[in-house]
């Protein structure tokens, strides 16, 4: 009786505990493709760079097992692939035709997932061909500027009425983002923004541009409401498709999605602070130098500052 009894522990506790605690990926649109192809690839690749996944079982899975569920859209402008899981939310978008472009926007996609270096520098060792442009050398200077023509340092401090714009210099030809997230916690797009100026991306290697333009009537000021200012500057070699998703839904008043778009600025890229770099004021009374930034694929540039009552 004893015997038997150890023979039914031996059989029932591997197959409960083989089961538990995985992590599976879930396929809710495959575009065009066979979904066994992109199940496959996804499996292969959200493993290969985040952690070990499996094909969701006939059986279904259970409720403290994790999923990444992964969504395929195909259009005029070409791939755009989705993960969501419960700790990335990420998009990765391509133009190229076929399992290049698939393959491609899941790169992307898993490329922009994670806050860091380490996984970038996997993903464009492993994939130097399709990731070429994602991972190339990119360079900037940014700066936020008082009325008066000085520089208003990262973690300085600003008043009700303080005026301010924004310069962004970029090294080669990229696409920039720059979005203000004010004391309320409501988001404004400096740029690209046809009410603060007409210019659009890409912008052009070894020029500076203002928002507001130099020429322009217009200037920003802070309002009467204390508490911390964020500006956000995001210089990416490749458009930047997902952010601009994200920042239309917040406008349309989805107010819920502010934190998805800090996340999908911030692991853009990283930045560091190489050497004073020259600039020119073009007439205005603006300092000599700035910070010269560099990072691979994308710059990301966070400047916070204190909003101070009177």
């Amino acid at each position: 009786m004893k015997k038997a009894i150890s023979i039914i522990l031996f059989l029932v506790v591997p197959i409960f505990s083989s089961y538990a605690d995985k992590c599976y990926v879930f396929i809710e649109k495959s575009g065009n493709f066979n979904p066994a192809i992109m199940e496959s690839l996804s499996v292969s690749l959200i493993s290969k760079y985040i952690e070990k996944v499996k094909a969701i079982p006939k059986f279904g899975i259970k409720e403290q097992d994790c999923s990444y569920d992964v969504s395929l859209m195909e259009s005029m402008n070409g791939f755009q692939y989705s993960i969501v899981s419960k700790n990335i939310n990420s998009m990765g978008t391509s133009k190229r035709p076929g399992l290049d472009g698939l393959t491609q926007s899941l790169l992307r996609a898993l490329y922009r997932s994670k806050d860091g270096d380490s996984l970038k520098r996997r993903i464009c060792n492993d994939y130097a061909e399709l990731m070429a442009q994602d991972c190339r050398p990119i360079e900037a200077v940014v700066m936020l500027y008082n009325e008066r023509g000085e520089i208003i340092p990262n973690g300085g401090s600003v008043r009700e009425g303080n005026s301010f714009f924004v310069m962004l210099k970029p090294m080669a030809d990229s696409y920039a983002a720059v979005f203000n997230k004010d004391s309320k916690g409501n988001f404004f797009r400096i740029f690209p923004n046809p009410q603060v100026s007409s210019q659009t991306n890409p912008l052009r290697a070894n020029k500076q541009y203002f928002f507001p333009p130099q020429n322009s009537d217009l200037i920003f000021r802070f309002d009467d409401t204390p508490g911390e200012e964020k500006f956000y500057f995001a210089i990416s070699s490749t458009p930047m498709n997902d952010i601009d998703m994200v920042y239309n839904k917040i406008e349309s008043g989805t107010r819920s999605l502010g934190p998805v778009l800090e996340q999908r600025i911030r692991t853009r890229g990283i930045s560091i602070g190489k050497k004073k770099y020259l600039v020119s004021g073009n007439g205005a009374n603006l300092p000599s130098s700035g910070e010269l930034l560099i990072g691979k694929g994308a710059i990301i540039k966070t400047i916070r500052l204190q909003h101070l009552a009177y």
